[in-house]
Order: C-alpha cells, then sequence, then structure tokens
C-alpha cells in the first residue's frame, strides 16, 4: 500500500514537473493565453488610481504594428509601476487574447506584467461626461474625420474620468515625466517643447537618416517620430544603423528582436496616418470634486473642440490622436 501511494504521488510530481516545462517554453505567450484584464482592479480600478499611462486604437486594427509596439514598451519599462492600458476598439469583454504566432505582437506585449488590454466602448467610456451628449447625437457614418475626431474626444475623456498620461502610439519613452499636472504643446510661442519633440515634425526623416554622432536627448521625456508625416512609408530596416533603428534597440529590445531582428530584415510599412491634433500628451490627477478635470481653464468639451479644429485633411487611418 505504501508502495502505491510512493508511486502515485511521484506521477503527480512528474506530471507537474512536465506541466511547469510547458509552460516555460511557452513563456512568450503564457499572459496571452489569459483573460484580458489580469489584474484584481480590473480595469476601473487600475484607471481610477490616476496613475496609467494610456494609449488607444480607435480603428478596427487589430495587430499593433512595429512603431505602436514599441511605442507601448519603451512605456511599460520607463514605468514599470504603473498600468500600461491600452485601448482597442476591436477587443469586446469576451476577448480572449489567446496564443497566436501571426501575432507576434500581442504575445511580447501581453507577457509584459504592468501592460493591459481594455476594450474601447465609446458610449460607456463618455458617460459621465460633457461629452456624451454630443456622442448620442452626432452622426458617425457622416463625419469625414470620425476615426481622428472620436480618438480625440476618447482621450480627453479618458483624462477627464481618471486622470494619469495620455500617449500617442509613435511616441517612444526615454525617461520618466517628472511633472504630475501638464498638458504638452506641438506648437507654441510660450513653451520649449524640446522635452517631447526635439526633432520638429518638418524634420521627421531625420529618424530614418544615418547620423554621424547619435544624439543622446539628455532633455527629453519621449520622442515622437511623427507618424502622420510618414507617407513614404519608411521603415526600420535591420543593420541600417540609423536613428530610429538604434532607438529601436536601446527602448523597447523586446520589440526590436521579435519584430525587427527575427523577421528577415525589415519591419511591415508603418503608413503615415496620424490626424494633426495640437495636444499630445495630457495628464491631471483624479480629483472627486472635479472629476479629474484638466487644469487648463478650459472645460472637457471646449479643449475637445479646440483638438478637433486641428484635424487634416487626409483620413486615411488613424494612427496619433490615440490611434494607430
Amino acid at each position: 500500500m505504501l508502495k502505491e501511494i510512493h508511486l502515485s504521488l511521484s506521477l503527480v510530481l512528474v506530471f507537474a514537473c512536465g506541466l511547469l516545462y510547458q509552460l516555460t517554453l511557452r513563456s512568450h505567450c503564457f499572459f496571452a493565453c489569459l483573460p484580458l484584464f489580469t489584474s484584481p482592479q480590473g480595469p476601473e480600478g487600475l484607471l481610477r488610481s490616476g496613475r496609467s499611462i494610456v494609449f488607444i486604437e480607435t480603428s478596427e486594427r487589430v495587430e499593433p504594428s512595429p512603431l505602436v509596439t514599441c511605442a507601448v514598451e519603451s512605456a511599460a519599462n520607463i514605468y514599470p509601476e504603473q498600468p500600461i492600458i491600452f485601448f482597442m476598439k476591436w477587443l469586446s469583454n469576451a476577448t480572449r487574447l489567446t496564443p497566436n504566432t501571426s501575432s507576434p505582437a500581442f504575445s511580447l506585449l501581453s507577457a509584459m506584467d504592468n501592460v493591459f488590454f481594455v476594450p474601447l466602448d465609446m458610449r460607456k467610456l463618455f458617460a459621465d461626461t460633457p461629452l456624451f451628449s454630443w456622442y448620442t447625437k452626432v452622426n458617425s457614418s457622416a463625419e469625414k474625420h470620425w476615426l481622428h475626431v472620436s480618438s480625440d474626444a476618447s482621450r480627453l475623456a479618458i483624462i477627464w474620468k481618471y486622470g494619469g498620461i495620455y500617449m500617442d502610439t509613435d511616441v517612444i519613452s526615454i525617461r520618466p515625466i517628472p511633472e504630475e499636472n501638464f498638458l504638452a504643446a506641438e506648437g507654441s510661442r510660450h513653451s520649449s517643447n524640446g522635452r517631447f519633440y526635439p526633432i520638429p515634425y518638418l524634420h521627421w526623416r531625420r529618424y530614418y537618416e544615418v547620423w554621424d554622432s547619435e544624439p543622446n536627448f539628455n532633455d527629453s521625456y519621449a520622442l515622437h517620430l511623427w507618424n502622420f508625416m510618414n507617407k513614404e512609408g519608411r521603415t526600420v530596416v535591420r543593420g541600417s544603423n540609423t536613428l530610429v533603428e538604434n532607438l529601436y534597440r536601446k527602448h523597447c529590445p523586446k520589440t526590436y528582436k521579435a519584430l525587427i531582428q527575427d523577421v528577415n530584415g525589415t519591419v511591415s510599412r508603418e503608413p503615415g496616418s496620424q490626424t494633426g491634433a495640437s495636444w499630445m500628451y495630457m495628464t491631471v490627477e483624479h480629483h472627486p470634486l472635479n472629476h479629474g478635470q484638466p487644469t487648463t481653464g478650459h472645460t472637457a468639451e471646449e479643449s475637445w473642440l479646440s483638438l478637433s479644429q486641428h484635424s487634416p485633411t487626409d483620413s486615411s487611418s488613424s494612427d496619433k490622436a490615440g490611434t494607430s
């Protein structure tokens, strides 16, 4: 009888070891095999902490591009103690991120402890905000720049309700932002934007060039790659020694290895597809008295109107304005 018990325990131990070994082999997708929200707080709890870094995808795009993946990975690396929330329209509460070799970006990002994918439900998001009445009346099918307008509105609603930091998906984080409350403008006569835009948008091609001496960007918190300007479809090429390749190597090494280095030297096209909204980064502390309202002297609706007035004529896609 005792021998039988020992044999049974030995078999259980062998089975457990085998299971752990398989999980180790599949570690790249272990978190991707779980439901969307692996935090016991759930998405609301994470957002209401007021410390989230937020990205938004308002199109139906399923697979994050290499640039989007790099933006999210770099933020996760720079802010390891803060939740990185990626709102995606195509997701639903019933969606499960299953292991899929054709979706390496999801496997890569889902394996990061502080990255969370959240369905973008605009009706739910705009509820209890000044934008709800506008959203219930607007005819999205008749709105020429709906992707851009809806993404502008979504990011404002998120910051207004929850606080945190919003970032566009073509922004590479390189060091933590020390300010608690701020608004960074792409162009202003009264402030220096080198901390976020050291390379102005008119010179965006410089990111895809080889530099004699690589800049250190010591005074910058993040780098905007101006993807909406990239109508030529320039990409990161392995071994090119361009500035953008070196930025990927340094600030999003997992993205570089999985989506650049291991795919025959080039990545898929990064189509220029962002809107031209003037405001890029926003952060406010959530406060129960003002619902986390931005301290800019404008209501959320007024701020959104100032954003939407800068939409470009080209509406091919929506990488900027919180989408990509």
